[in-house]
């Protein structure tokens, strides 16, 4: 796993909020019980309509399970693994170990919004459950999607207005507890556009409980 010596800077303290616990849940919970539904839904046009790509780009990874499952169903043959958390990258690495993919994934704690040259180009760029973490949408979307060759795959928040009213009061319980971290809502009309300015198009939409499934498809220049 690449890193500094030092904890590497991110952006509203993503290194601390997500923590031991939280990091070594969501990697049992993909042994036992394999890729929760939100996943499922997200890499399906990738694993019914399109053939396999060599790379991918999995941008605030977590503990891994989206990318795991896409190079054990053959639909990449590398990943690059980003993530602001260490004991995240941390658990990731441990379970890439467990399921014999540790030659094809790199891992690297970085804020990829603040270092988005440590990662080149892929053929599919995966986000999910990323852009609520960043107050600027334009930081982490405008870089992310200039990475993807061929699909960018993102999850948000749905557009409504429990949402809203949900992440208001998450704000509220994160300044009374005196945490550094927040989570932000964007507009997903707001998303869409900074996507297709990228040079995408939409070929994919889902749910999945709270979060709206988007998938993109560079658009080929004639």
């Amino acid at each position: 796993m690449t890193e500094n010596c030092c904890v590497p800077e991110n952006i509203n303290d993503l290194n601390n909020h997500f923590d031991r616990d939280g990091a070594r849940e969501d990697a049992e919970d993909y042994i036992e019980n394999g890729l929760h539904k939100r996943g499922e839904k997200l890499i399906a046009y990738l694993d019914t309509e399109t053939p396999g790509y060599s790379t991918a780009l999995d941008i605030g990874c977590g503990a891994g399970a989206l990318h795991h499952e896409l190079l054990q169903r053959g639909l990449v043959r590398k990943v690059v693994a980003i993530d602001a958390s260490a004991t995240y990258l941390n658990n990731a690495s441990k379970n890439a170990e467990k399921l014999e993919l540790s030659s094809k994934v790199e891992y690297i704690q970085r804020d990829f919004a603040l270092n988005p040259e440590i990662a080149n180009a892929a053929d599919v760029v995966v986000m999910d459950r990323v852009v609520c973490c960043y107050p600027e949408l334009d930081s982490l979307l405008e870089p992310a999607a200039s990475k993807a060759k061929h699909f960018l795959l993102l999850s948000y928040p749905l557009d409504s207005i429990l949402e809203r009213f949900f992440y208001f009061m998450s704000r509220i319980r994160h300044i009374v507890t005196r945490s550094k971290f927040r989570l932000y809502y964007h507009d997903p009309k707001r998303i869409n556009r900074l996507v297709e300015k990228a040079g995408f198009r939409s070929v994919h939409e889902d749910r999945s409980g709270e979060w709206q499934l988007s998938v993109y498809q560079r658009v080929e220049k004639r």
